[in-house]
């Protein structure tokens, strides 16, 4: 159907649970590694399933409700199947709508940013802010990144938006510098982004543009994102750490990271995923947060424990030596205006930060 979408039409079906079997077949087909080049690839299938004629009685009908369930699939992690029903149906024409209204909102200027700060987890002081991308749909209010993002990537409108988180970011911390002193900026990679062949040069005009400096920038990209093609990832990243930026890892700690691969990325920054981050109080939770923890050491990188809600959490993560922290604990994230304003009460009366700011900008 296209460029990675494909179509498997099997008949004389008596009851849908004869199409479980198959799909199952498929993904686990899919599941060895495969070698191109000398090349690492991984491949996986998010696959919807429809019933002729209880989920559509003409083909476009039929299509349309497999690929409603198969954005399920999706939404449920991927590398699943999911059979379609009728919930699905009123989901779809949402999902349709804000696909529709997507198409312009970067035209319109309808994304704004929101605040998180990060914190030292001893000190309580500023390290950093996490900027979160939100969407202000002229109808439909704030609309959450889970409910657009996906959309994003999947119509391919990212990279244009991903070049304007890097410029609007790297702008508005640079208006930030003249008031709270040297204030730095991170920006989430998506997937595609880091594909684009024209990433790097995205980066340097977005610090030309903004007058930031190389050092101030940090470039987020997930765990898994780096371990589905090593190879790709390592020279990816090099080429990006040639321009001075620094490099984080988000999400780590949800995916299948080994300490032999990771030494090999030019990585400054951990961020442990807030899934490790709330097991924590449980005994399995305190292990494998202190697994993650204890890898990060390992490879003498700065840690960040994402999704601090609790007290018991933050002494916990402090316990095992992470640095930094961010979540509800603190505060939730701040709109433009209130984040200044917080800025400037945190600011001493009779000089700007004395450290460096690092704020981060994540789609």
């Amino acid at each position: 159907l296209g460029g990675d979408e494909f179509a498997v039409l099997i008949p004389d079906i008596q009851d849908e649970g004869q199409l479980g079997a198959p799909a199952a077949r498929i993904i686990e087909a899919l599941e060895p590694t495969c070698l191109l080049n000398g090349h690492q690839l991984h491949i996986t299938a998010s696959i919807g399933i429809a019933i002729y004629p209880e989920n559509g009685e003409t083909i476009e009908d039929l299509v349309e409700s497999a690929d409603s369930a198969m954005y399920r699939a999706k939404e449920n992690g991927r590398n699943n199947y999911q059979f379609f029903d009728e919930d699905m149906h009123a989901q779809a024409i949402g999902r349709m709508e804000l696909e529709r209204d997507l198409q312009g909102a970067l035209e319109r200027d309808e994304f704004v940013l929101f605040f998180q700060p990060l914190l030292n987890v001893k000190t309580g002081e500023l390290k950093c802010f996490e900027a979160l991308l939100r969407w202000q749909h002229p109808r439909l209010g704030l609309v959450q990144p889970d409910e657009f993002i996906p959309l994003l990537e999947d119509r391919g409108l990212i990279v244009p938006v991903g070049e304007w988180v890097l410029e609007r970011a790297c702008q508005q911390v640079s208006e930030w510098n003249e008031s709270f002193g040297t204030i730095g900026v991170a920006v989430n990679v998506s997937p595609r982004q880091f594909d684009d062949p024209g990433l790097v040069d995205a980066v340097t005009r977005a610090l030309d543009k903004s007058g930031l400096s190389a050092s101030q920038l940090e470039l987020e990209v997930t765990e898994n994102l780096v371990m589905r093609n090593i190879d790709t990832a390592v020279d990816k990243l090099q080429e990006l750490k040639k321009l001075g930026v620094r490099i984080a890892v988000d999400d780590f700690g949800t995916g299948q990271s080994q300490l032999v691969y990771l030494v090999r990325f030019p990585v400054d920054t951990l961020k442990i995923d807030k899934s490790v981050t709330q097991m924590i109080g449980s005994r399995e939770g305190n292990m494998i947060a202190k697994m993650v923890v204890d890898m990060g050491h390992n490879l003498g990188l700065e840690l960040v424990a994402e999704g601090v809600e609790t007290e018991a959490q933050l002494e916990f993560v402090a316990e095992l030596g992470c640095q930094v922290y961010q979540g509800y604990l603190s505060t939730r994230p701040l709109a433009p205006e209130d984040c200044v304003r917080w800025l400037e009460e945190r600011m001493p009366d009779d000089e700007p930060f004395a450290t460096p700011l690092l704020a981060g900008y994540r789609i």
